[in-house]
């Protein structure tokens, strides 16, 4: 894991209050720096909701002609 990787990680981490799972997503800014915006968003996600119900979502959208329009709307 690279120091962007884990400062993303540490971030949706602390934002969850949980530190038992590795996260699925990471998000990096156009220098490949861990966000801290959407990796925070990412983190009250797994806190807050079911992430395999959101995983599953996500993936409904793979392969789907407006894939990248219907992901940035759920995020």
């Amino acid at each position: 894991m690279t120091d962007e990787e884990k400062r993303a990680a540490n971030i949706i981490w602390n934002t969850a209050q949980r530190y038992d799972f590795e996260p699925d997503f990471f998000a990096y800014d156009s220098q490949g720096n861990a966000e801290l915006y959407l990796n925070v968003i990412i983190g009250l996600v797994y806190k807050y909701y079911d992430m395999e119900q959101i995983i599953a979502l996500l993936d409904s959208f793979r392969f789907k002609r407006d894939e990248v329009s219907y992901s940035d709307i759920l995020w």
